[in-house]
């Protein structure tokens, strides 16, 4: 087997490594800022352009639900003095529509069965 063929063939990562850097990720506040705000423009250009653009801005608003769920679960915690709040002022997103794009997100992960009240 020649080096190309075997390097191909290796995977770089394993998936529990990969699963726990995506653990580590989703923990970090850093990283979840710089991804909400390249999304949220990514999200305004598709609210603007309409019909050509529903399925990119779907797509787009899943993720951004992922990313605001796990951003509020850091920011908000006891003694936090709202800086789930201060955060989205300061970036100038709306705090009901990342509210709603976080609990969408939320009840997709953890949908309630059908024959539960």
């Amino acid at each position: 087997m020649d080096i190309a063929t075997e390097a191909e063939a290796t995977p770089l990562i394993s998936e529990a490594e990969l699963a726990e850097r995506r653990k580590a990720a989703l923990e970090d506040e850093i990283y979840l800022g710089a991804n909400i705000l390249q999304l949220w423009e990514i999200h305004r250009y598709y609210v603007r352009h309409g019909e050509e653009e529903q399925e990119k801005l779907k797509a787009n608003a899943q993720i951004l639900g992922e990313l605001f769920f796990y951003l509020r679960r850091l920011l908000v915690q006891p003694g936090s003095d709202d800086k789930w709040y201060a955060w989205l002022r300061e970036r100038k997103i709306k705090r009901s529509k990342a509210d709603r794009l976080a609990n969408r997100y939320a009840e997709n992960r953890n949908p309630v069965p059908a024959n539960c009240p």
